[in-house]
């Protein structure tokens, strides 16, 4: 009777630490779940050694003598699977895109993203030299500040200073010029030079040569610069334009 009881009381105590732990586990969330399965993985990685060995000791077994791509393989490993998958594309909800129709109609109306409210890359920006003493008509010295985007002219605010002063695209030069450098003539504070054209973007920016102003940024011409070279030929059907395109530095 009494080995009963206890078998009895051994098989309840069982169920009760089984249900318990099942519990435990259905508490656990799956991202929880999925954290810890993960953690396993890390703990157990085939590189757990190998990361931790010195450069002479990878050299020795024929290693690369950087871990990089031990770690790599920690850091990106699906915390599903215990290994990286690149190959297996992440799904997009088509139906949200769907929602959004085309740019620009009832759906997807369009957006202003600039000039005021995103500043694009900017290679030339700076102090207007005469802004300054007699020259100054708001009575403080340099805050007029001209800049020139990669692709979208040069523009001047009035009053750097102040959060609500708007920008304006200088007249006289066009609204979509590269403007990529700019010179002041040290003996002439209102002779000013831009060059045009950024070389760094693999030809996708180009400009058109060098402009001048003579009255501190009011009126703007080109200058005329005679490229290198034999000027533009033909060879076949292919037409090579001489010109300045790309301006670096003046």
């Amino acid at each position: 009777m009494k080995k009963t009881i206890i078998f009895s009381s051994i098989a309840i105590i069982t169920v009760l630490v089984a249900y318990v732990f099942v519990n435990q586990e259905e508490e656990l969330t799956e991202i929880e779940k999925l954290r810890k399965q993960h953690k396993e993985f890390v703990l157990h990685s085939p590189y757990k050694d190998t990361k931790n060995l010195s450069r002479a000791e990878r050299k020795a077994l024929s290693m690369p003598p950087n871990a990089y791509y031990d770690r790599e393989y920690e850091l990106t490993m699906n915390p599903q699977l215990g290994y990286p998958t690149p190959y297996i594309p992440q799904y997009i909800d088509v139906s949200l895109l769907q929602a959004k129709g085309l740019p620009g109609n009832g759906n997807a109306t369009w957006t202003e993203r600039g000039p005021i409210n995103v500043g694009g890359r900017t290679r030339v920006a700076f102090y207007d030299p005469n802004d300054v003493g007699s020259n100054n008509g708001d009575g403080v010295d340099y805050n007029r500040v001209f800049a020139g985007g990669v692709s979208g002219g040069l523009w001047v605010n009035n009053n750097i200073n102040s959060a609500t002063s708007s920008w304006n695209i200088v007249p006289g030069l066009a609204g979509g010029l590269n403007v990529n450098c700019y010179a002041i003539d040290p003996n002439d504070s209102n002779t000013w030079y831009i060059g045009t054209g950024e070389q760094y973007t693999s030809g996708a920016a180009i400009g058109n040569g060098v402009y001048k102003t003579t009255d501190g940024g009011v009126t703007w011409s080109p200058v005329n610069i005679t490229p290198a070279g034999p000027g533009t030929s033909t060879n076949g059907t292919t037409i090579f334009n001489a010109g300045l395109f790309f301006v670096n530095d003046i």
